[in-house]
């Protein structure tokens, strides 16, 4: 009992800025326009700044893990082959397909997954995490693209969705952090302090402005098609990947890791990049809600199951 309660306080807080962002909703506090403005403001400053601190901050000869890195790139892949199947097998609408093929597997790696991953282990899981949210950030947009553009605009070109993933501005902040490190080019203090600060107010402005973009009202059809996403995502995707990991020997911070970037709800792009194709924009709202709701389930359930096992 002690390590489910355990594993809800560590859950729990950051689920709780989420519904600090319904409330504000609900009293009308946002307009739509202001919650899309921010959310920009999130995606192409906030986030970057963070992942360049983070990375700026890490030791790469210490927090490089190639093993690690090599399984989530195999498990990516291996989980979106799978979901390609899924999906299809059960829609047939081409407008709905992208918008539940990237649910099912777009996790929010830096706003959700890296302080949850600091919350179980600590800050000093914070330069791997980072490392191991950009590239599977970049594989996610990469998939995305490609779904949206493959079904919706029948576009296969391989250099467009490549151009968009180093354009991306996650990539832009990875990048950066790593030219700063490997060329060890030291900032001063007073901007490695400025962006350390916006780094701090980056999750819980997020995680509030997610909550903010809330749309609660759903009818079957909807219903039906997100729970097939929320499935996926939340339960089966993280079930294979942490089954692999732990028959593959990881455990401890690595674990962790995996846990943290697998089992997190649904990222918030994945609401933005469906309106920016012109997609099924409340089919994409509900998945998004409802994984943060459900997540508050599952993953104390598999934070649970792997402290049970001393695995972590």
């Amino acid at each position: 009992m002690s390590t489910i309660i355990h594993s809800i306080e560590i859950v729990a807080p950051l689920l709780l800025l989420v519904g600090l962002g319904v409330f504000i909703n609900r009293k009308n506090k946002l307009s739509a326009i202001t919650i899309n403005e921010i959310s920009s403001l999130i995606s192409k400053v906030f986030l970057p700044a963070t992942i360049f601190i983070n990375v700026y901050n890490s030791n790469i000869k210490e927090d490089f893990d190639l093993k690690l890195f090599i399984f989530l790139t195999f498990i990516f892949i291996l989980a979106t082959s799978i979901n390609i199947i899924y999906i299809n097998f059960f829609i047939k609408d081409n407008e709905k397909k992208p918008v539940l093929l990237q649910a099912s597997i777009r996790s929010n790696c830096t706003i959700f997954a890296l302080p949850l991953a600091i919350n179980i282990a600590g800050n000093s899981i914070a330069g791997i995490t980072s490392l191991a949210a950009v590239i599977i950030t970049n594989l996610n947009n990469l998939y995305c693209v490609y779904v949206f553009e493959h079904y919706q605009y029948k576009n296969n070109k391989v250099l467009v969705l490549i151009s968009r993933v180093l354009k991306h501005p996650l990539t832009v902040g990875l990048l950066l952090g790593l030219i700063f490190q490997i060329l060890n080019i030291e900032l001063p203090n007073i901007i490695v302090k400025f962006v350390s600060d916006i780094s701090k107010i980056t999750s819980p402005i997020a995680l509030i402005i997610i909550g903010a973009s809330f749309v609660f009202k759903q009818n079957k059809e909807t219903v039906k098609h997100m729970s097939l996403a929320i499935i996926y995502k939340l339960v089966l995707y993280p079930s294979l990947g942490i089954l692999l990991a732990v028959l593959l020997g990881f455990r401890n911070q690595s674990l962790v890791v995996i846990l943290s970037l697998l089992a997190s709800p649904i990222a918030i792009n994945s609401y933005l990049t469906a309106q920016e194709y012109n997609s099924d924009v409340d089919l994409a709202n509900a998945t998004l809600v409802y994984s943060y709701l459900i997540s508050l389930i599952t993953l104390p359930m598999f934070i649970s199951l792997v402290t049970f096992m001393n695995l972590i």
